[in-house]
């Protein structure tokens, strides 16, 4: 799958991000790579090489800019050689990357080749930036709307020309594409993962939305019919963690996700505590009680993942359990059975026949469910019912399907979204952070909350072997804590505490440790070892 970087920025050279998001997506594969930017004129460094070699030869030609737009390739049109990598120009005035494949290029190639249009690649790509030239008229937002409303197929696109060099306009449909909003700069990528440490701000774009990007503003349009119609897409708060896509220690990532097997099983285990209905949503129970037949729909190590679990379902619930690969699923006709689960498994979240798949599975009315490991990825928006996170209010006269608000004066609904959470209930009021930090380290059983008065430091204290569930995968649940309270976070096991405390005990009264008075700053969790 391909993967796509872009940025805009007010301050900086952007190149340095831009490669480091190309190897944030080196995990989706690719055979070539490349980066464009607008510098007094289009330039770009292509390689069929690593990523890494593509930074090398840019570091060499000294390649730079405040705007710009990356991409990494697997062949679909076209081997793979340095002609036909992206990004692609048309001419010296248009630069565009897309992911995914348009359907009726070979007719619009031919229409301007009639028109003198001499292409350098075998890729539908190229035809793609040369029809959003000739469609060009001093508007490239016109341009590229005027263009898709020619092609057929799939795609996430992003284009800029050397007319309007700080703006770059991307689109998608049935491609994943998300934005990202920063101080003086926008972006947009293939996933979060790219973007992050660049900021916690995304936007998830749907099918047919276009986007103008500009260093400090943007605006997303909605196709309908032939028309793109001003809409407005809800901002998320997402914290990406990088370290789980950074290819480590290991040679290539099969090798990296063989040897990370026991470990995403453990965390998995400790992030629920229980497995039970009430993890895959609201009507799971539901569901699951009229569940006759099993259809599990993935594409490839996700459908021998499937294989696999088909073994395990039979024998452990006694279901019989039936395997497909997505596009057969999708292209075939088949009858929908009311008592039946499609069970959506993908990776990524956005594999396009898997997704694809799904939609066709929920209009014809039969109950899906989605695994993914992407939170907020499509699969995992559009999968059944959405998982509802339940958090403590501050505020009893708090309407309950309205903000709320936490003891800090932060928003809880975006603390929320950005630790993964769809939607929320106010279940409880409290005015006592113990009672957030509770919620937030649930499942785990708390023992005791610390706090200390002046301060705004906090020790939480848990059973000794419930200390990685209480923190939660990548230290999730402490952040929460963090956030929702405004607390110093400290986590420790009950012997850690009562060693530590006995420590203290026989320390001298001048060598006692003072509690930090300072406010805390955003996120300040202190995790034992």
């Amino acid at each position: 799958m391909c993967g796509i970087v872009a940025a805009t920025s007010k301050h900086r050279n952007i190149v340095p991000l831009l490669l480091q998001g190309l190897k944030r997506l080196e995990y989706r594969g690719y055979d070539s790579c490349g980066v464009a930017v607008w510098d007094q004129g289009l330039k770009r460094v292509r390689s069929v090489s690593r990523v890494s070699e593509l930074s090398d030869q840019i570091e060499k030609e000294g390649l730079k800019g405040f705007m710009g737009i990356a991409h990494t390739r697997w062949a679909t049109h076209g081997e793979p050689v340095v002609c036909n990598a992206h990004p692609h120009f048309a001419g010296d005035q248009i630069a565009l990357i897309h992911n995914g494949i348009i359907e009726n290029y070979e007719e619009i190639r031919d229409e301007l080749k009639a028109k003198g249009v001499q292409f350098a690649s075998q890729t539908d790509s190229e035809v793609l930036a040369y029809l959003v030239r000739d469609c060009y008229q001093g508007d490239l937002l016109k341009a590229v709307e005027d263009a898709l409303n020619r092609v057929r197929g799939a795609y996430a696109i992003a284009v800029f020309c050397k007319e309007d060099p700080y703006r770059i306009v991307v689109a998608r449909q049935g491609s994943p594409l998300v934005l990202g909003i920063g101080d003086g700069e926008m972006f947009a990528a293939s996933d979060t993962m790219a973007l992050a440490g660049e900021t916690n701000r995304f936007i998830y774009l749907e099918d047919g939305d276009v986007a103008d990007l500009r260093q400090d503003s943007y605006a997303i349009y909605s196709h309908q019919g032939q028309r793109f119609l001003p809409v407005e897409r809800e901002v998320r708060q997402v914290e990406a963690f990088s370290n789980a896509v950074e290819l480590g220690p290991y040679r290539h990532y099969m090798q990296k996700e063989i040897f990370e097997q026991p470990r995403a099983i453990a965390d998995t285990l400790e992030a629920v505590g229980e497995v039970k209905a009430s993890l895959f949503g609201e009507q799971a129970q539901e569901v699951f009680e009229n569940v006759e037949r099993v259809l599990m729909i993935a594409c490839g190590t996700s459908y021998y993942a499937a294989l696999t679990s088909k073994y395990w379902l039979e024998a452990i619930a006694g279901i019989p359990c039936d395997v497909e690969i997505a596009s057969e699923y999708r292209y075939r006709k088949s009858v929908p059975n009311p008592k039946t689960l499609i069970v959506t498994i993908s990776q990524s979240g956005e594999t396009a026949d898997s997704l694809a798949a799904l939609r066709l599975a929920k209009k014809k009315g039969v109950k899906t469910l989605g695994i993914v490991n992407v939170v907020g990825s499509s699969i995992a928006r559009e999968a059944g019912s959405r998982t509802k996170l339940a958090v403590w209010a501050s505020d009893p006269d708090i309407d309950p399907v309205g903000t709320c608000v936490g003891p800090r004066g932060g928003r809880v609904g975006a603390v929320v979204d950005e630790l993964g959470g769809e939607k929320m209930d106010i279940i409880k009021y409290s005015e006592d952070p113990a009672e957030f930090v509770a919620a937030a380290l649930s499942p785990a059983d708390v023992l005791q909350v610390v706090t200390y008065p002046g301060t705004k430091n906090c020790r939480v204290i848990v059973p000794d072997d419930q200390l990685s569930l209480a923190i939660g995968k990548e230290g999730q649940n402490a952040r929460l804590a963090a956030r929702l309270t405004g607390y110093k976070i400290d986590i420790k096991s009950k012997s850690a505490a009562e060693e530590l405390e006995e420590e203290e005990e026989n320390l001298q009264p001048e060598e006692k440790p003072a509690q930090n008075e300072q406010e805390p700053e955003d996120d300040l969790v202190t995790l034992e070892d």
